[in-house]
């Protein structure tokens, strides 16, 4: 719908100009957003390198356009965190496209990369999964679950199409990464 094209031709003006920008997408939580830089745009996702409020490297977040309300950039915080970031000149890896989706994108790459990843599912902003990518194909992933203490939580299989957000290789999921291999 036109909302949608306004959005995406936002985030298109944003990432062509490389700005640094903060996304909400979580109306139950209105302060709640993801800072960074958008690295991919598809039909129905974006990914964005995310930073951490410390301008410091936190891994890619993919965020569903449909969910998103509000855009900021520009702002005094847009800017602390951009020297910050600028400052630590954080590295980003690249991500190959795969079927024109930042979430089945993220997930191979997650799956090739051996990188822990949090899940969301079913509309809810709630990371309802933590660990690593078995195995990901066009329609389902499964996850080795693992808990907050790095111990192994089973496996799980779920449709990607109820995959709300994907976050890969942020602090969250390094450090449980360092939990389970210890």
């Amino acid at each position: 719908d036109s909302q949608d094209n306004s959005i995406i031709n936002t985030l298109q003006m944003i990432k062509n100009m490389d700005l640094l920008a903060l996304i909400y997408s979580d109306p139950e939580n209105t302060d709640s957003f993801s800072a960074g830089y958008i690295s991919c745009i598809f039909s129905d996702d974006i990914i964005i390198n995310h930073i951490t409020s410390y301008g410091r490297y936190d891994g890619f977040v993919v965020k569903r356009i449909k969910d998103i309300y509000r855009i900021e950039t520009k702002s005094k915080y847009c800017t602390k965190l951009s020297k910050l970031a600028k400052q630590y000149n954080n590295l980003y890896d690249s991500i190959s496209i795969h079927n024109d989706s930042g979430i089945l994108s993220l997930l191979w790459f997650a799956l090739k990369k051996e990188k822990y990843v949090s899940i969301g599912l079913c509309d809810n902003d709630l990371v309802d999964f933590s660990g690593k990518v078995i195995s990901v194909d066009s329609k389902t992933v499964k996850v080795q679950s693992y808990d907050e203490y790095g111990d192994s939580d089973g496996e799980n299989v779920f449709s990607i199409e109820d995959i709300t957000f994907v976050s890969c290789d942020g602090e969250d999921e390094n450090m449980l990464m360092i939990l389970s291999n210890n």
